[in-house]
């Protein structure tokens, strides 16, 4: 385990404003100048994968078995990006989840908070189950970090819809948290809500003009009427953290075979005047066992992009070369810009570790060809 220096050096910056007089300076540092492994390009294209994948696995923290979801965040201090990662994981104490956070100043070397697991599951709660699909960015207006999550109650037989929805929580250092007291923020149960959407899951968060934007998976009420739902992307927009209204139509539509059944996942960036979505599309739905729960299967990585964030256009390349595992595979995703490059962190499962881990990757249309070498193909 490394020292803690880093996160000290970090939680400060995250505190710093423009009153201090220092300005971050533009980052553009060539990962693989800092990295102890290099880039490979993917199948001639403007992806590269980090030769040492994967980055992220069990930490061998006590408290953790596999990791879940994750959620990212990036600090520049002093022209040198800081990146930030909270993480769900299977508690080995006997709780539904627990909640970890590390940090890194390469993106493949992470340092686990010495306090973790920093948020517990909590019996009885309407989130006792699943506190998962994790979203975090700093609110430069009020100065905190704003979480959103899929919260879930199971239900316990057929004739019970359970409890599930989208919660928040808050932190002013990204490491004592707070959820909200009018949790759950959308009530999945609500009718007001299941009326015009029938929402899946949340995928994204942003703020943009003083309003929050969050990317949800979601289906027409009548979509599952005859069977499972296609869960698509719509955008709900909040005035505060507690009011929400959903657009009546998708901005992002599924259906074609990479994601015949939906988006299970998404970052969304703003990367060369436009905006970018890599998202994880999944084929099919699975029964648990668990009442009337179904689970996405047969996942992908794919990209779309937007002039302004409203609408959306699927990469004519899907699915991107990003997924290792097709059955229970990729489950979640990270983006963050930083300099001329897009950042990507997959969560996957690795055969030869027989868990989920998290991997690295770039997106750099703007690399000089020959930068990097080109993945040898298969014998």
């Amino acid at each position: 385990m490394r020292t803690n220096s880093l996160l000290l050096l970090l939680v400060a910056a995250s505190a710093c404003t423009n009153e201090t007089g220092i300005t971050p300076a533009e980052v553009n540092i060539d990962p693989g100048e800092i990295t102890e492994c290099d880039f490979t390009v993917m199948s001639d294209s403007d992806f590269l994968e980090y030769d040492c994948n994967p980055v992220f696995q069990s930490t061998g923290e006590e408290w953790a078995g596999d990791i879940g979801s994750i959620g990212f965040h990036t600090t520049q201090v002093s022209g040198h990006p800081f990146y930030q990662m909270w993480y769900t994981a299977d508690a080995t104490s006997g709780a539904a989840y627990e909640i970890g956070y590390a940090i890194s100043g390469d993106g493949t070397n992470w340092d686990t908070h010495p306090g973790n697991p920093l948020i517990r599951a909590t019996p009885g709660a309407w989130d006792q189950d699943a506190m998962d699909a994790l979203q975090v960015i700093w609110d430069e207006d009020e100065s905190l970090y704003v979480m959103t999550y899929q919260g879930i109650t199971l239900p316990q037989n057929d004739f019970d819809p359970g409890q599930w929805g989208i919660g928040v929580a808050t932190s002013d250092d990204g490491i004592r948290w707070g959820k909200h007291p009018s949790n759950p923020v959308i009530d999945f149960n609500d009718p007001a809500v299941s009326a015009s959407v029938s929402p899946c899951w949340p995928l994204n968060l942003t703020k943009r003009a003083g309003s929050y934007i969050s990317y949800v998976a979601a289906s027409d009420p009548l979509n599952g009427v005859f069977g499972n739902p296609r869960c698509d992307v719509y955008t709900a927009i909040g005035t505060g953290l507690a009011d929400w209204n959903f657009s009546p139509n998708p901005s992002l539509q599924a259906g074609d075979w990479y994601d015949a059944a939906g988006i299970i996942a998404a970052d969304v960036v703003e990367f060369n005047d436009q905006f970018y979505m890599f998202y994880i599309g999944f084929e099919s739905w699975t029964p648990t066992g668990q009442g009337n729960v179904i689970t996405a299967t047969s996942p992908h990585v794919a990209m779309a992009t937007s002039p302004d964030g409203s609408f959306w256009t699927k990469y004519a390349g899907n699915p991107l070369p990003l997924s290792l595992d097709l059955g229970t595979g990729a489950s979640s995703i990270g983006a963050e810009v930083v300099g001329s490059r897009v950042h990507l962190w997959v969560n996957d499962y690795y055969a030869e570790l027989d868990s989920k881990a998290v991997g690295y990757f770039l997106f750099d249309p703007n690399r000089e060809e020959g930068a990097a070498e080109e993945t040898p193909a298969a014998p």
